[in-house]
């Protein structure tokens, strides 16, 4: 049993993981698209990260409220 959860812990990472990537390349692809300057960029200087640290507050806020609907 303990092998078994171990194993849909570590399942449940790697699909976070790779949705993560998603929306990374997502929101990468879609901002450079639309304003020519991404807001992940290879310079944190000129990057963007709390436009997408925002985002990421508004999925998870949205997660919460759907949550509790139900």
């Amino acid at each position: 049993m303990q092998s078994m959860g171990t194993t849909f812990y570590t399942s449940g990472l790697g699909v976070g993981n790779f949705l993560n990537s998603l929306l990374v390349t997502f929101v990468d692809r879609a901002t450079r698209a639309s304003a020519g300057k991404s807001w992940i960029g290879d310079n944190l200087n000129d990057s963007h990260l709390d436009y997408y640290y925002v985002l990421l507050l508004l999925l998870s806020v949205v997660n919460m409220a759907l949550f509790m609907c139900n």
